[in-house]
């Protein structure tokens, strides 16, 4: 999908990339056409990583990858965003993979939206240009069987059962990622919860959230 928007977006254009892992998109950036690439990425070892990337691809004459937050190399992107002609720093197009558990948990957005205010032309794409967030109650029994079954194996033929809620508990703490083994553990249809507007969602917006939602239960079950 990302490869999708990048080809038919950044031809011809300036293209800034925030938190460029691999580099990946900025490749496909540059394959797309792009008059110019700057990928920014925080960590040292990233993007190291990158540059091996970038090079291997024979584009290190159109990619330039700056090390470190995007708040705090405003001085080198700025120069290297200045078009040939001495105009202000500006980019057509902002790429980001900034989404985690929940959209929001990593953090990211608002070093996205620093860089678009900051950097972004009027009327500029900044992709991904929208995202939804879906929330749906499900039940899986399996799933908090397997969290909490060594505890109820009686390691050294002790029983240990009192302790598997508290384990479940320390586990559910973090993000659980798992699939839904059937369409039985939805117990209401999905409904969306947010949706936002990448090109105009604030970094307070998506810092504080508060969503309000209802659903109505099909089937009896657990609730987890």
């Amino acid at each position: 999908a990302f490869r999708k928007a990048i080809f038919s977006s950044c031809s011809g254009k300036v293209v800034l990339e925030v938190g460029c892992g691999s580099g990946i998109l900025s490749v496909f950036a540059a394959q797309a056409g792009a008059s110019r690439v700057v990928a920014v990425e925080g960590s040292p070892a990233t993007a190291a990583r990158a540059k091996e990337v970038v090079h291997a691809n024979n584009l290190s004459e159109r990619i330039s990858i700056v090390t470190g937050a995007v708040e705090e190399v405003v001085d080198e992107i700025n120069s290297l965003l200045c078009g040939s002609d001495g105009g202000p720093p500006k980019a057509d197009v902002i790429i980001s993979e900034w989404m985690g558990y929940l959209l929001m948990c990593e953090d990211m957005f608002p070093s996205v939206a620093f860089a678009r205010d900051r950097w972004l032309v009027p009327g500029g794409q900044v992709i991904p240009c929208a995202c939804e967030l879906w929330l749906a109650p499900f039940s899986h029994p399996d799933m908090v069987e397997e969290l909490t079954a060594y505890w109820q194996t009686r390691p050294y033929e002790v029983d240990m059962t009192p302790l598997a809620r508290h384990a479940l508990d320390e586990v559910i703490r973090e993000p659980v990622l798992d699939h839904l083994r059937s369409v039985e553990c939805i117990i209401s249809e999905a409904s969306s919860a947010w949706r936002m507007d990448c090109a105009k969602c604030t970094a307070d917006e998506a810092r504080e959230r508060q969503l309000d939602f209802d659903f109505s239960v099909i089937h009896d079950a657990p609730f987890h």
